[in-house]
């Protein structure tokens, strides 16, 4: 059974990094701008994700950033830590370039950091 979630997973992943691949757009400052479905405020990209949850895969619309972070830092079957959400250094909200996401302390704020 955990064989079969496991290659459901990978399919899932490799699936999310095409659409990603397909929907950003590389801008001068070192982002990778986000070009598909935004959240009802516009701030945030979404994508819709299949993510392991008690064993099963279940749909989700999720900030494509976390996405972005889920997969590249190994997270993606274990999720964000408690406590813990996904920013970006370059303060662009439709950024998904995993070397400016970060995972930080919620309440965190970066006002203080520049990204150059």
């Amino acid at each position: 059974m955990a064989a079969k979630l496991h290659d459901k997973i990978e399919v899932e992943i490799s699936r999310l990094l095409q659409k990603i691949s397909q929907c950003t757009l590389t801008v001068g400052n070192g982002c990778l701008q986000w070009s598909g479905g935004r959240c009802r405020r516009g701030l945030y990209g979404r994508a819709w994700a299949n993510i392991p949850e008690d064993g099963h895969l279940v749909e989700k619309s999720m900030d494509v950033h976390r996405v972005v972070y889920l997969i590249q830092s190994g997270c993606f079957n274990t999720g964000v830590g408690r406590n813990m959400e996904v920013s970006h250094l370059c303060h662009n909200h439709i950024c998904c370039n995993f070397d400016i996401i970060v995972q930080v302390h919620v309440g965190f704020t970066f006002s203080k950091l520049h990204f150059t």
